[in-house]
């Protein structure tokens, strides 16, 4: 399996990703389209063996769901990529207020 991630450089969330079993430009493109219509660590995953694509899916969901909600970024501040946006956001707000 390979993964295709996009990572938002204003917040370092994940908001697109393509998990698929060739390395096709289908691979990215789905990445990308993700990323416009929503908002892994290899090392925790390296050797692991998952019996089903089934498998795959739900520990990489469990994972880019530990990546924007709890992952502490240098780079943020050392908050989470949410907190990140939740933070920008209410500042945004009470500059209009």
């Amino acid at each position: 399996m390979y993964l295709a991630a996009v990572i938002d450089l204003f917040s370092r969330q994940v908001v697109g990703w393509s998990m698929q079993p060739h390395v096709q430009a289908s691979l990215v493109t789905d990445a990308l389209r993700m990323a416009w219509f929503g908002s892994l660590k290899v090392g925790r995953r390296y050797g692991r063996r998952f019996a089903t694509q089934r498998e795959v899916m739900d520990e990489l969901i469990d994972w880019l769901t530990f990546y924007n909600q709890r992952l502490l970024h240098a780079t943020l501040g050392w908050i989470s990529p949410m907190k990140f946006e939740e933070k920008w956001h209410a500042g945004q707000a009470k500059k209009a207020a």
